[in-house]
């Protein structure tokens, strides 16, 4: 339990982490619904560099310049969507025990304090994941961008599970249709998630907060 009193042992941090589109933001939700505690509301202050837009315009130009689609890509971006560029301040994220924290970009993030650190690995089809990615930017959600896009999202998920297991936590898998594929599904991810964080969360209330979900 997370109020168990340990004295080399912090209330551990709960990373909700995955890629863009992949369930973060519902789980997040259904965390504060049961009861968690949650960092820093909808948009913790997480990054810490002031370049984090220049940043990500390089990362998003080299990706889709190779195919002539960088600047309809650009166009696209919102300014929430450019301050996912840069790694995690580890000072804030180690003064989040006892709370869920939204970890977007988790290949950033740095190694913990010991503990029992959790992280919920949320996960999506690929090319499902990229298609609402494309639509939740304005670009279509067909042919090259979603192809792009989701080829990135397989590359790189590797070494985000890896980033997570050496920051010292322990990962529970969760698919987004799992939260998103009717209350009784979800009902098995929620029993899933609130055993593996051993806290005494409102699972119905969590349910029913699924029923919102955006995808």
């Amino acid at each position: 339990m997370f109020d168990s009193p340990m004295s080399v042992d912090p209330k551990p941090i709960v990373m909700v982490a995955g890629f863009m589109r992949c369930g973060m933001a519902t789980t997040m939700a259904m965390l504060e619904a049961g009861g968690m505690p949650i960092a820093g509301g909808a948009h913790p202050p997480t990054y810490e560099l002031p370049q984090t837009a220049h940043k990500v315009e390089r990362f998003v130009r080299g990706l889709f310049e190779p195919y002539g689609i960088a600047d309809q890509v650009m166009a696209q971006m919102t300014p929430e969507m450019l301050a996912l560029g840069d790694g995690y301040d580890r000072a804030w994220i180690s003064g989040c025990g006892g709370k869920a924290v939204k970890l977007v970009n988790p290949h950033l993030v740095p190694s913990l304090p010991f503990g029992r650190h959790r992280a919920i690995w949320l996960d999506r089809d690929e090319q499902e994941r990229a298609r609402s990615l494309a639509t939740y930017m304005g670009m279509p959600a067909t042919g090259l961008v979603v192809d792009i896009i989701a080829n990135y999202f397989t590359a790189s998920r590797p070494m985000a599970r890896t980033a997570l297991e050496k920051s010292g936590a322990t990962l529970l898998d969760i698919q987004h249709a799992d939260i998103t594929g009717g209350p009784e599904r979800c009902r098995k991810a929620v029993d899933r998630i609130a055993d593996f964080l051993d806290l005494p969360l409102d699972r119905d209330a969590m349910v029913r907060r699924s029923s919102v979900a955006i995808v």
